[in-house]
């Protein structure tokens, strides 16, 4: 395929990306904090977070690129850092802005951008001093396009700084198939998925365009492009697509089985078997 075919291509699926945040934009909000389970991959990133950025104040300037509606924004922009935040979705965007005004955090939110995390051209280098790609490697199909990403992530960090990232490993469209729709094992896309670690939306289903990827393909990503590896990580430990188990949890039994959790989540052995991996480095 011609690069022009190739960045045709790419536009198309960035485009259905688009639509599908522009109608589940309001159910991504929530997604990170409607239960028990749904909290374990915002408690293992925050412990990174927490980790890789200085204590306010005056705090960092943070990139939130694919900042979707703003969970991890407004948490930031709460513990003193000042936030920038680009996603494709103008609604992501939309209530964004209006949960940091209910939150009282306005003031540390520099900019709201809608655009692409491939063309981080408004910015000139070395502008942030750390940068979130926590979505964007979900949706770029192509090992070109994820370095596209990454090679700007590192052009707008400063040397030095932090980039937490996260992606869906690659087993996890097969678990989740096993666990809901056991009749789909021979399904066209759930193969190519794991053949290939991309899958197109498929139509009228509740999900879109993805790329799975392994641990291993993750790290090289960032380290032939210029990082640093500090830790990779499974963003739900070993409770990956544990729900039920860990949503009957008393609220006596909860608090020490999500610090076993979070304290656990970089285990080589848990990182395959992730649902979501999250990669934290440095610009080297």
């Amino acid at each position: 395929m011609s690069r022009t075919g190739g960045e045709a291509a790419t536009r198309e699926v960035l485009e259905r990306v688009r639509a599908h945040y522009q109608t589940y934009a309001t159910e991504e909000l929530e997604r990170l904090a409607r239960d028990r389970y749904a909290r374990i991959e915002f408690e293992v990133t925050w412990r990174f977070l927490s980790e890789v950025l200085p204590a306010a104040p005056p705090g960092a300037r943070v990139l939130d690129a694919g900042s979707g509606p703003g969970r991890y924004a407004v948490a930031l922009a709460q513990a003193g850092h000042r936030v920038t935040l680009l996603d494709l979705s103008a609604h992501c965007l939309e209530l964004a802005e209006e949960w940091a005004r209910l939150a009282g955090v306005e003031s540390q939110i520099e900019d709201i951008v809608e655009g692409d995390v491939r063309d981080l051209s408004r910015w000139p280098d070395a502008s942030f001093d750390a940068v979130l790609l926590l979505g964007p490697l979900y949706h770029l199909l192509s090992a070109p396009e994820r370095r596209r990403c990454v090679m700007e992530a590192h052009r707008v960090l400063k040397p030095g700084g932090p980039v937490v990232a996260s992606a869906i490993a690659r087993f996890t469209p097969a678990r989740l198939a096993l666990k809901y729709w056991p009749d789909q094992v021979d399904a066209p896309e759930l193969r190519q998925a794991l053949a290939t670690g991309a899958a197109p939306a498929v139509p009228g289903a509740a999900w879109t365009d993805a790329a799975y990827l392994r641990p291993h393909d993750l790290r090289r990503l960032f380290q032939r492009n210029g990082f640093q590896t500090h830790a990779l990580a499974a963003a739900e430990g070993f409770a990956a697509f544990m729900e039920d188990a860990i949503n009957r949890l008393s609220d006596e039994q909860w608090p020490p089985w999500l610090r076993l959790i979070v304290e656990t989540c970089t285990e080589p052995a848990l990182l395959g078997a992730a649902a979501h991996i999250l990669y934290v480095g440095r610009r080297r």
